[in-house]
């Protein structure tokens, strides 16, 4: 938590790593809460959040993902949403989206590559979904100067 609020991630535009940061922390945060209660619901929205992190470039079915971490899709599609504050595609979207930009902003691959690296099937919804996001283009984004 130190790290999401330090000077040196306020000061500078670090809103990639920021955002990891806080997914990092809503991971921790559902761990330390259902550490005593493997069988609990929380334990197994924390088991299916941190495999969605790790996996979130491939396609999913929900029914079949939610009966792997045995939970109804009802109930996973709700707690993702309490826990993310985002509906459990819209959740997907941003993680792909945040590693995107970090991709954008690290490496000279093309925005196709990226985003087809990224889980996106077209590049044009990738650019409208990243400007809906972020507020610029792909294009501005990695155009625009670090810091």
């Amino acid at each position: 938590m130190e790290k999401i609020f330090s000077p040196a991630l306020r000061a500078a535009d670090n809103t990639p790593q920021r955002e990891s940061l806080f997914f990092q922390l809503v991971t921790t945060i559902l761990t330390a809460e259902s550490e005593a209660e493997y069988s609990s619901t929380r334990y197994k929205l924390h088991k299916l959040l941190t495999w969605l992190q790790e996996h979130c470039f491939e396609e999913h079915n929900w029914q079949q993902l939610a009966e792997q971490f045995h939970l109804t899709t009802r109930t996973a599609f709700r707690h993702i949403k309490e826990a993310t504050g985002l509906t459990p595609d819209n959740y997907l979207k941003r993680l792909r989206l945040v590693s995107a930009r970090v991709k954008l902003r690290e490496t000279e691959m093309s925005i196709t590559e990226v985003a087809y690296l990224c889980g996106f099937a077209n590049s044009n919804h990738f650019t409208t979904l990243y400007k809906k996001v972020f507020g610029l283009t792909p294009s501005a984004d990695r155009r625009r100067p670090p810091g």
